[in-house]
């Protein structure tokens, strides 16, 4: 569930180059997922719709474990409207404006991803992931 955050990400938007080759391994079989997730406006409020019904609040087919991590996985998606509405509410095309918001989409993507690998790390090791900023609001909404 983490990595529905990232696919989030704006197609004209690149991800950070990372220079290692043996990164775009790990990229490549997401490819088709993406596009899918992509390939129509209306693709990301079903798949929240659905997680949000047919998992946070189903106690009786999911444990608390799945429904807490599923989440925390929607609420770093609806954390990312918020950046997303500051850079198009100013639309800089150059100078410091830019380079701020450049800055702030990096710092996004770096929480993004530090978060995707201490929930997955945690996951693995049978622990309970309590990401910052967002625990709190997931614990709220699990019943």
């Amino acid at each position: 569930m983490l990595p529905l955050p990232i696919s989030r990400r704006r197609p004209f938007r690149p991800l950070p180059s990372i220079p290692v080759p043996s990164s775009k391994l790990i990229i490549l079989p997401l490819t088709p997922a993406i596009r899918l997730f992509r390939s129509s406006p209306l693709n990301p409020f079903l798949i929240f719709l659905t997680l949000y019904f047919a998992v946070v609040r189903n106690p009786s087919s999911f444990s608390r474990y799945v429904r807490f991590n599923t989440m925390q996985a929607i609420v770093l998606d609806v954390l990312l409207i918020f950046p997303d509405l500051v850079e198009r509410s100013f639309a800089p095309r150059d100078g410091v404006g830019l380079d701020i918001v450049m800055s702030m989409d990096s710092t996004v993507f770096l929480f993004l991803l530090v978060s995707l690998m201490y929930g997955s790390a945690a996951c693995l090791l049978g622990q309970v992931p309590r990401l910052p900023i967002v625990a709190e609001a997931a614990d709220k909404q699990v019943i």
